[in-house]
């Protein structure tokens, strides 16, 4: 979410400095929505990688809680 904030905040500078259709500023906009997608996959196999049901992140953190409590 922060990523599509900046990615706004860059697209508006941009139109606001350069009104006109300039190629930098398409690229610039474009690096922009990149970063975005890149931010969002990353964050599916985040998740994915956490809920896999073989995992044994979730088990070993059950166990350490276990074992200090």
């Amino acid at each position: 979410m922060i990523v599509e904030l900046l990615n706004s905040a860059i697209e508006w500078t941009i139109d606001y400095l350069r009104p006109e259709i300039h190629p930098l500023a398409k690229r610039v906009k474009d690096m922009g929505s990149a970063a975005v997608f890149l931010t969002y996959i990353n964050a599916i196999v985040v998740w994915i990688v956490l809920l896999w049901p073989s995992n044994a992140v979730w088990r070993r953190l059950g166990d350490w809680l276990v074992s200090t409590g």
